[in-house]
């Protein structure tokens, strides 16, 4: 019989660190993703962010908590992953405005529970399902331009729009639920 703890395998996944950095190693520069990725950070570093060659810990997007402003446009999530075919930001508290425009790659789906308001976000993109129930409030410029198929787009707790521009170019929406829609401002759909 055994006694005692047994390990095996590789070091394993270590914890992500609270914010977003870059780290220097013998003169060459690598990403350590955190939970929080401050404004514009993937912009100022984006050939490093969507080289997986150049990341200290593995990218995964449901291990954020915040991110900032300006993150995440013209990004390929296919040089990072060919296979990922979903954005997960369960764990997402907080989007900056100005994040996701024109991603590239083949993402279909959006899962993020948690975000309650939202600004300039998810456009040009070929998104097919987006599970966001706790959404309550878009600025302007959100979920526009989308190619996707789209069966049904529900925001079930959605109360205002307060910018224009959004749900805007959506080439093959059938269903748009909007029950609780209090506040729409012009320059939708």
């Amino acid at each position: 019989m055994l006694k005692g703890a047994f390990f095996f395998g590789g070091r394993g996944e270590a914890p992500y660190p609270e914010v977003t950095k870059i780290v220097v190693e013998k003169g060459i520069n690598y990403v350590m993703w955190g939970k929080e990725v401050p404004a514009g950070f993937t912009q100022t570093h984006k050939n490093i962010c969507e080289a997986p060659n150049y990341h200290k810990n593995k990218f995964d997007f449901s291990k954020f908590t915040k991110i900032g402003p300006g993150n995440f446009n013209s990004f390929s999530t296919y040089l990072i992953d060919r296979n990922m075919t979903k954005i997960d930001l369960s764990n997402l508290e907080t989007l900056g405005s100005n994040c996701f425009h024109n991603l590239s790659g083949d993402i279909k789906k959006l899962v993020a529970p948690q975000i309650q308001t939202m600004t300039s976000c998810f456009t040009g993109n070929s998104l097919n399902e987006i599970e966001m129930p706790g959404l309550e409030e878009l600025g302007g410029n959100c979920f526009s331009n989308i190619s996707g198929h789209i069966n049904d787009l529900p925001f079930p707790n959605l109360r205002r729009i307060t910018g224009s521009d959004c749900f805007c170019n959506i080439y093959n929406l059938y269903f748009l639920t909007l029950r609780k829609l209090e506040k729409n401002s012009a320059g939708q759909f």
